[in-house]
């Protein structure tokens, strides 16, 4: 888990060697000597938007033409180099050529590139033979420098592709009229209606009233909560709506309504389960909310509602507002927002010709600054919501209230949604004993609070300037009213709002803010679509992305009376993290839009690792996330470890974005989700008990401090800094844990020796309760294959809270579960596994003291490294059956993977080994296997009685060491005939019986036996009667004398069937 996360800061250090000195900072390159596989390549710097947009372009490397070998030479005989620097020199030099370069779209820049790469090209490469006999004969004075135009604009036009299309770039970048871009909205007669004023004025209120009674509709907002806040009042009066974000699809039939006395229309988190929209079997509502980036332009609608419409001025996201304004279709458009806001909206309906209603509304409570500040936390009251701009003044100022006897709720932007409700309800609940609030400016859009004195700790705020950076400044006019606008909500047990400043010094410069109105909206953000890039790649297909995203901003013509064009350096971060894994164009832009936040090194890594994952076509499971976040999460012990929670959440956040933009790749959505569920309940503890997290963390570094800082010594942290820069600086700050940090410590002053890196890694892996066995579902249950004596974690967990929790061994003892877990429905047994835990382990859920109890069934074995995850594998003939075998120590890369049949046949197989080239024609890798995370698998097509038998399964791991297992594979009835083969032989047998009989029958009648010929008449011949008158003369004679020769009589017996006149006659 953590190489990827080093390997985010260690990616442009190892790249850098492919590139010149002065683009080493900011030039990605796949490997060296390769440039010519980047294409374009641009040149950051601070001031570039404002700079030539020639130094975009690095001349492409101009291949030499193997055919040019040495033909010239034969024709005009060999070229001084010397002779040939001077004439191109003098080429170089000349006005003339200066004025044709840049008629053909060269100017200096580009002309000074083009003759480096035209001059090293001559010099290093054999010339064509055209422009060697030009320049001899210059050389000879029979031709003109001049001449050498042609060959130069010819090189030129290599090196730089876009020369041969620069017309229709610009084209294609020409966004001067977006409003043609929308031709059905064009064709619709909309209303525009803009809803002004201030926060608490009602505004929004007003058009979700012609929202609800219209026959169609959508909203468009630019959170998720204020999209939720609609779905659940939608429903609750009574008008279908479904909700969609970019994580999440949510059906009207969905929604549940709690029908208690305590509900309000401002709860919209009293929704008992969310479920997922599932189109197969939903009909769509006609009622919609989501957020601004989610607006499809291809219904009709009767009303549309676009909230906080001054955000179309927002460097980032100013374009989502842009493209709703311009695109949506909708009889009516409502839109919510400051009035400063009016102009800009106004100058764009004139582009449209479209008309304008503005309606302006005025606060419904007052609002108050007090006359003097805070000054202590120890005058904090009931009802007051210190306002913090950092984590850190968030951590310090929560406790120190906490110190003071009061308790407090927390809320700042990366928390989950589901906290931040969870907060808000406890600050809101008038039983609640939590009275005081802590947040951030987060609170200014998306939740509604009962505050009634807004207090801001500091008005420095972290702003994004133009160029993409950060910086710290005094906040906004509509930022300070937007918050302080907050206290004293319509409807809240607090008429009247008030505001201050915690420190003196700030408050004169508060009631300056609060005494203008909001700056105007100048102009609306516009952003290159995915059409257009791949436009653009379809001119430079040679170029990075990321490349062409910079070309595209440059060259890009836009009104600036209207428009600008939003920030990209995000889009261009991920772009050039992504570079160098092989994607297509679209799925490549897709990624590049990804909701992450660039300065989490964490979530930066794990999506580089979906990223390789979706370019291997293997499937990104929820069996591949657990291993990639370390799943299951402990409850945090340290505020550190909440920070990493946080982290984790994004993470299955990106996942769930991810799935509904690539749903074949991305499967687990609802697997998914409920980690995310479960994580977000592990959150809300953490928050909830925020100072026992600091306190706790104190004290370990007070115990322990090298377990945080003093570990990482000098040397190692001047490095650090210096290699790279502010990422790892800020993990310091808190971005992650303790542990963590352990890790990237070790990874950066690592040695290269092998058995050193595996002591350090399984050091690591007990300091860290990193787990290393492999569990699988196998037949339905969960089977765990680990090492003998490793440490295993026997888990079973259910969704909802467990009354209790129970383990029985294989050999019949028992154990039982205790610990806060149990509320979270999972309870878990650690065992270090020996031969008498193998075997069956049994859980019992208890969901109530009473009741029904749930059992588990766990497998456990003891194997190798390399183990078989199911040892006895039964299939029908003739069907299709997977055998596979997998790592034991985690998900470890193979080295190599071979199977040896019973037929004999070894061979060797991998991902590149797929249906169409399967080996011997049967077999092949399974698609969602990989041998990158430890997984040795085949595929028999067709299981044949030549494949039954033993199977052995092979594996290489980077010890040098080979380690197999061996899979008994059986066919259904290989030993029985089947119902029809029995009929078939019964049927057989009875034919063949009938024939015979029949045979009998016949050779009978035909006295025939085995084609004896019948005889006329039957003799007998009796051959023995002198034996037989011998015996008798014996008999009476008491002594033996020899006898005579005699003739043996013959008697021939006629059949009674032939009558003969003849009597019966001897002969003597």
């Amino acid at each position: 888990m953590f190489k990827g996360f080093t390997r985010v800061f260690t990616h442009t250090e190892r790249l850098q060697n492919c590139v010149s000195p002065f683009l080493r900072n900011n030039v990605l390159c796949a490997r060296e000597n390769k440039m010519g596989s980047i294409g374009y390549i641009f040149m950051r710097t601070k001031k570039h938007d404002r700079g030539n947009p020639s130094a975009l372009f690095i001349p492409v490397p101009v291949k030499p033409n193997p055919d040019d070998i040495n033909i010239g030479e034969e024709f005009t005989g060999r070229l001084k180099k010397q002779d040939l620097l001077k004439i191109l020199n003098k080429f170089y030099q000349k006005p003339e050529i200066r004025v044709l370069a840049s008629d053909n779209g060269l100017d200096d820049q580009l002309l000074h590139q083009a003759f480096l790469s035209f001059r090293r090209h001559c010099l290093e490469h054999d010339l064509p033979p055209d422009l060697h006999i030009t320049i001899s004969d210059i050389l000879q004075g029979a031709g003109h420098v001049d001449d050498l135009f042609p060959y130069f604009l010819r090189h030129a036009r290599l090196a730089f592709p876009h020369l041969d299309c620069l017309d229709d770039l610009k084209k294609i970048s020409d966004l001067r009229t977006p409003a043609n871009w929308y031709t059905q909205a064009r064709s619709m007669n909309r209303k525009i209606i803009f809803h002004a004023g201030p926060t608490n004025s009602g505004k929004t209120y007003h058009a979700m009233e012609r929202f609800l009674t219209a026959k169609s509709g959508v909203y468009c907002g630019p959170l998720k909560l204020l999209a939720t806040e609609i779905y659940h009042k939608s429903n609750k009066r009574g008008t279908p709506c479904d909700l969609i974000t970019g994580e999440e699809r949510r059906h009207a039939s969905h929604y549940n309504i709690i029908d208690t006395p305590e509900d309000s229309e401002d709860s919209p988190e009293k929704e008992t389960k969310s479920l997922l929209l599932d189109e197969a079997e939903l009909t769509p509502s006609s009622h919609v909310a989501c957020t601004v980036e989610m607006t499809s332009l291809n219904h009709s609608y009767e009303v549309a509602i676009i909230d906080e419409i001054q955000m179309i001025g927002d460097r980032g996201r100013g374009w989502a507002w842009t493209r709703a304004i311009l695109g949506l279709q909708a009889e009516e458009i409502h839109l919510c927002g400051e009035a400063g806001a009016i102009n800009l909206v106004e100058e764009i309906c004139n582009t449209t010709g479209e008309e304008m209603e503005v309606r302006t509304y005025k606060r419904l409570t007052q609002l108050k600054v007090e006359d003097s500040a805070l000054g202590s936390l120890d005058n904090v009251k009931p009802g007051d919501c210190i306002v913090c701009f950092n984590k850190n003044d968030i951590y310090s100022v929560s406790r120190a209230i906490e110190q003071r006897g009061h308790e407090v709720a927390v809320i700042y932007g990366s928390l989950p949604p589901g906290t931040k409700l969870a907060q808000a309800n406890k600050f809101n609940d008038p039983d609640s004993s939590c009275k005081v609030m802590v947040a951030t400016d987060a609170i200014g859009l998306g939740i509604n609070l009962s505050i009634r004195r807004v207090i801001f700790y500091s008005l420095i705020k972290p702003i994004v300037n133009e160029d993409g950076d950060k910086e710290m400044d005094v906040i906004s006019i509509s930022q300070a009213l937007q918050i302080a606008g907050r206290a004293g909500r319509y409807g809240s047990a607090w008429e009247t709002g008030y505001v201050t400043t915690f420190k003196s010094e700030d408050l004169a410069t508060l009631k300056t803010l609060l005494s203008k109105s909001p700056e105007p909206v100048l102009q609306a953000g516009l952003h290159p679509t995915a059409e257009q890039m791949e436009l653009y790649a379809y001119h430079l297909p040679h170029a990075s992305l990321s490349s062409l995203m910079d070309i595209f901003v440059h060259l890009c013509t836009v009104d600036d009376s209207l428009y600008f064009m939003c920030n990209t350096e995000a889009f261009k971060f991920l772009a050039e993290m992504i570079q160098h894994v092989p994607l297509p164009l679209r799925a490549r832009y897709v990624f590049c839009c990804a909701p992450i936040n660039n300065k989490l090194p964490f979530v930066c890594a794990t999506f580089l690792k979906m990223v390789r994952q979706y370019s291997r076509n293997e499937p990104i499971t929820r069996n591949w996330m657990c291993n990639a976040v370390d799943w299951p999460l402990p409850a945090p012990k340290t505020i550190m470890d909440l920070v990493h929670l946080e982290s984790v959440f994004d993470v299955l956040e990106l996942y769930l974005w991810l799935s509904y933009r690539f749903p074949d790749m991305f499967p687990d959505i609802k697997l998914v989700r409920d980690m995310e569920t479960e994580l977000d309940a592990i959150i809300q503890q953490g928050i909830f008990q925020i100072t026992r997290l600091l306190r706790n963390s104190e004290q370990a570094f007070r115990e322990d401090p090298d377990s945080v800082e003093s570990s990482v010594n000098k040397r190692t942290l001047r490095y650090a800094q210096t290699k790279y820069d502010s990422k790892v600086y800020n993990i310091f700050q808190g971005l992650i844990t303790p542990q963590m940090l352990k890790k990237l410590q070790q990874e950066l002053t690592t040695d290269t020796k092998i058995d050193r890196n595996k002591k350090k890694m399984n050091r690591n892996r007990r300091k860290l309760n990193i787990y290393a066995y492999r569990s699988f579902e196998v037949d339905g249950v969960e089977t765990i294959l680990a090492l003998e004596n490793e440490k295993i974690n026997i888990e079973c967990k259910t969704d909802v809270p467990l009354s209790y929790c129970g383990f029985v061994h294989p050999t019949g003892k028992r154990y039982s579960f205790k610990g806060q877990e149990l509320h979270l429905g999972r309870c878990f047994n650690k065992v270090s596994v020996s031969k008498q835990d193998i075997g069956e382990w049994t859980c019992h859920l208890g969901k109530s003291a009473i009741g029904v109890e749930t059992t588990k069934k766990i497998m456990v074995r003891i194997v190798n490294r390399v183990a078989a995850i199911k040892q006895n594998v039964t299939v029908n003939h003739g069907k299709e059956v997977t055998l596979e075998c997998a790592t034991t120590e985690g998900m470890r890369s193979l080295v190599y993977c071979r199977f040896e049949p019973p037929n004999g046949i070894a061979f060797s197989i991998n991902s590149a080994v797929n249906v169409s080239n399967a080996i011997l024609g049967k077999y092949y890798y399974p698609q969602n296997k990989s041998i990158d995370r430890g997984d040795c698998a085949v595929t028999i097509r067709s299981v044949k009685y030549e494949d039954v038998g033993s199977w052995t399964c092979g594996a290489g791991l980077d010890d040098g060491k080979e380690y197999i297992d061996v899979i008994t594979l059986e066919v259904k009835g290989l030993y029985t005939l089947s119902t029809a083969s029995m009929s078939g032989i019964i049927f057989g047998a009875i034919v063949i019986a009938a024939i015979l009989c029949l045979v009998g029958v016949v050779a009978w009648k035909k006295r025939t036996f085995l084609g004896s010929p019948p005889r006329p008449a039957e003799e007998i011949e009796i051959q023995d009667m002198g034996t037989q008158r011998e015996s008798e003369t014996g008999q009476r004679s008491s002594q033996p004398s020899p006898q005579p020769e005699r003739s043996v009589p013959e008697v021939v017996v006629q059949s009674p069937s032939e009558p003969s006149s003849s009597p019966v006659t001897a002969t003597q």
